[in-house]
Formats: structure tokens, sequence, C-alpha cells
């Protein structure tokens, strides 16, 4: 199986002038939601489908409140997620107000068995 992708043509935002490229975009060719994941794993162990929804629920959960306290949460052999904020800047820290933060995020960033898996991707253009 590989990962399918598109062309397209976009601008450079920062210099209008510039010739606009094509550059790869990922495609999905579908989605997996909870209630699958969890059929997909309850078949693979002893677990029944309606435990391992529950705890994948959980698991969102518990992330979410770990997240919103400031804690990178680390899942061993898939990678950790962290908050990062976007914010105006400021001359000096005590002109610094909570007011400047834009937005906030969510970052993964993945272990090195899932970079071995990004790295050994194969791609097809539809």
């Amino acid at each position: 199986m590989s990962v399918k992708y598109t062309l397209a043509l976009r601008g450079n935002p920062g210099d209008t002038s510039v010739e606009k490229k094509y550059y790869a975009q990922a495609t999905s060719v579908g989605e997996i939601n909870l209630k699958r994941l969890s059929s997909e794993i309850s078949s693979s162990s002893v677990l029944s489908e309606s435990d391992v929804l529950m705890v994948l629920n959980k698991l969102a959960k518990t992330v979410n409140q770990h997240l919103s306290k400031g804690r990178i949460v680390r899942f061993d052999n898939f990678g950790s997620f962290c908050i990062s904020l976007k914010s105006d800047g400021v001359e000096k820290p005590e002109e610094f107000d909570t007011i400047l933060l834009r937005s906030a995020k969510v970052i993964f960033r993945p272990n090195p068995d899932t970079k071995k898996m990004l790295n050994n991707l194969e791609f097809e253009k539809i």
C-alpha cells in the first residue's frame, strides 16, 4: 500500500511576485474511527470490542487533560504530543500579555520506529 498524493499549485505568501510552483499534497483515501480501531484491536486480542472502545475513548479524554495542564504525553512505541503556542512578539518580557497569544495547537513528534515508517513510505500520484 502506498501514500497517495496530488500536485497543488501554490504561491509564496512571503513574496507574491514569485511564480507559483507545484507541490505534492497527501491525499486521504478514507478514514478510520475509534469503533473500527477497537474492532481491529479486539480481533487480535482477548479484549472485547466494547472494552477496547471504552479504553480508547478514555485515552483520548485523558490525553487532552494532560495536554491542557502543559504536560508532554509520550506513547513509547509511537511518539509524543505537546502544546505549541503562537503569539505576537514584544520588545521586553514585561510588555507581554496573554492577549498577544493568537493560537495553540497540538504537535506530534514521532518516535524512531514511526520515523522509520515515514522514511520507508511508498508514494503514488493520483
